[in-house]
């Protein structure tokens, strides 16, 4: 059945990306930091490559600060990231479309603005329960429900807008 085929992808997909927080950690000297530069850039061109079957093309651009953070703020930073590019390599860019993503970190102050964007079909709810209509794409419910349960173990809070120019979510949080 297809579609349980790619829920079993996508699980696969989350536990590689934590099986990837955890093989930097015992390859790096310290034990309980990460370089966040080093480590988001690998895992979204490892995302963007292993979706690259269908010879669509997705220009990604990042900005990342060379700073290390503690494994409580890495790994559901890294799964939040998983979480958007899976959608959007999903749902964003159909019938082999070319998009492009963008994501950054940026400082401010004591807090830190994570930035996510892609310049896909979007998608709008037609209502609270995120439904989406047919003319743009539908992201689920699952996948909602854990990009906002990974903002939340950031202590984060997160600002979704989506439109016919693409879906940008922004999450402050502090470390």
């Amino acid at each position: 059945d297809p579609s349980v085929s790619a829920a079993f992808k996508e699980s696969q997909d989350r536990i590689q990306t934590m099986a990837f927080i955890h093989e930097n950690l015992y390859i790096k000297k310290s034990m309980s930091e990460i370089n966040i530069k080093e480590y988001l850039e690998s895992l979204l061109k490892d995302r963007i490559i292993a979706d690259s079957t269908d010879n669509r093309k997705i220009d990604l651009k990042t900005n990342f600060p060379d700073i290390n953070f503690k494994i409580d703020t890495i790994l559901p930073l890294g799964l939040l990231l998983n979480e958007m590019v899976t959608n959007s390599l999903k749902h964003a860019f159909p019938h082999r479309r070319k998009g492009s993503i963008n994501v950054s970190i940026t400082k401010k102050g004591k807090e830190y603005l994570f930035d996510y964007r892609d310049n896909g079909i979007g998608f709008s709810e037609i209502n609270s329960n995120k439904e989406s209509r047919n003319t743009a794409h539908s992201v689920s419910t699952l996948g909602i429900l854990l990009i906002e349960t990974f903002a939340l173990q950031l202590d984060g809070i997160i600002k979704k807008t989506s439109n016919f120019k693409g879906t940008h979510y922004r999450v402050k949080f502090k470390t």
